[in-house]
């Protein structure tokens, strides 16, 4: 099984203008992650998906921290809007 903390200098090591993310990851939550992809590429947008229903404080540090929240089931479409919105985000940076 793939495990993050044991291959994050692999995982961190390339800045990517966008990543989406699930809440629930082996090693690590999406949102710890998220804050190491933060510190390490402050540029790149980041996208969480989850299936679970979330407390309200989860969520609070998602809207706050990410570029987007994205609830599964999700279609091809809702992909592409937030890839449209995150381009057009480093565009005006």
């Amino acid at each position: 099984m793939f495990n993050i903390p044991e291959y994050q200098n692999y995982v961190f090591a390339v800045e990517y203008d966008l990543c989406f993310l699930d809440v629930i990851l082996p090693g690590m939550t999406g949102l710890e992650a998220m804050k190491i992809i933060n510190e390490r590429s402050p540029h790149t947008k980041v996208a969480i998906m989850s299936g679970s229903s979330l407390d309200e404080a989860i969520k609070g540090q998602i809207e706050e921290l990410a570029f987007a929240f994205i609830e599964k089931p999700f279609g091809l479409s809702h992909i592409r809007e937030v890839a449209e919105r995150a381009a057009a985000a480093l565009i005006v940076q």
